[in-house]
């Protein structure tokens, strides 16, 4: 899946949610912005999550990562 980002509009978007939610990490606020770029979670956002823990376990496999 190609994507493209409007980096500055996800600045924006992040530091919106920061400032309405001060106890909110940068790191979540960011993750919050793209998925609304991306057009949230119906939209292969949760696609991408399932891929990251699959491409985890297979990394772990290959290398024979410790657990």
């Amino acid at each position: 899946m190609l994507v493209t980002i409007d980096t500055d509009q996800l600045v924006r978007d992040a530091a919106v949610l920061k400032m309405d939610n001060n106890f909110v990490a940068e790191k979540v606020c960011i993750c919050n912005a793209l998925q609304k770029q991306l057009g949230g979670p119906s939209e292969g956002v949760t696609d991408l999550y399932v891929q990251v823990r699959q491409q985890v376990k297979e990394y772990k496999k290959l290398t024979m990562w410790r657990d």
